[in-house]
């Protein structure tokens, strides 16, 4: 599998919990280099939501999305696990990369 980059959603909840710690562990076991990025810190406030409005601090996970699409020479399959809030945000930025870029969109999503 080649990825390509790891969203740590609920980027609030990043603060209190953060994914961060086991993705480093993973990332060291298996002498990998894999951009990661903390998401979007809140739920969208509607469907056309893009999450600019939201701090800083959580605006580099749908940054990283775009810019893996951006320069993927092919289209890419997407995995998810979690809120898709960032990549919503991404698809609601730049509409037409994730149309072009992304082959497969894998959705995971719901809460035991």
């Amino acid at each position: 599998m080649d990825v390509r980059g790891i969203v740590l959603d609920c980027g609030a909840h990043q603060l209190k919990a953060p994914g961060s710690i086991p993705v480093k562990q993973m990332l060291h076991l298996t002498d990998r280099k894999v951009p990661y990025a903390i998401g979007l810190g809140n739920a969208l406030h509607s469907p056309d939501d893009d999450g600019r409005d939201q701090p800083d601090q959580f605006q580099r996970a749908v940054d990283l999305i775009l810019d893996v699409l951006e320069k993927s020479p092919e289209p890419v399959t997407v995995f998810t696990t979690g809120s898709l809030r960032d990549v919503a945000a991404a698809f609601h930025r730049e509409p037409e990369l994730l149309r072009r870029k992304i082959a497969r969109l894998y959705i995971n999503i719901g809460n035991p």
